[in-house]
């Protein structure tokens, strides 16, 4: 896991959690005009690292956080056939999250709209497609 910043939460989001039926409860709220965000944000209030704990447990293996600057983001992603462009833009984007804050960083976890924890996702999604059958 690379991330760029050690202390701060990783928001998360299954799209298991976030499919059809949320959609539709936003869609149908009649209620709502106008334009806002609508935070999507899963239980876990996780850092990089815990979420590298949780991966270790589930997949009974080491996994560990490894924490890279933009540049070397983006040097990654270049040498894994990323235009420039595409690297750039989403360095960009990393640096300002760590810089700022991540959007809706002030808004509670909403478990009503994204229930599905990262645990959960992991042993349900992730390691199936992960490990050898």
């Amino acid at each position: 896991m690379a991330s760029s910043s050690p202390a701060s939460p990783s928001a998360f989001t299954a799209r298991t959690s976030f499919g059809p039926a949320v959609a539709a409860r936003l869609l149908l709220d009649a209620s709502w005009t106008g334009q806002e965000d609508v935070p999507v944000v899963g239980p876990d209030d996780l850092t990089p690292e815990g979420m590298a704990a949780v991966l270790s447990e589930v997949l009974d293996r080491p996994v560990r956080a490894e924490f890279v600057t933009g540049a070397e983001h983006k040097a990654r992603m270049i040498r894994s056939g990323a235009s420039e462009a595409w690297a750039q833009s989403m360095a960009d984007m990393a640096d300002a999250q760590n810089g700022q804050g991540f959007y809706g960083a002030a808004q509670p976890t909403t478990p009503d709209l994204a229930p599905t924890g990262f645990r959960q996702w992991c042993e349900e999604v992730f390691k199936p497609a992960a490990l050898p059958h």
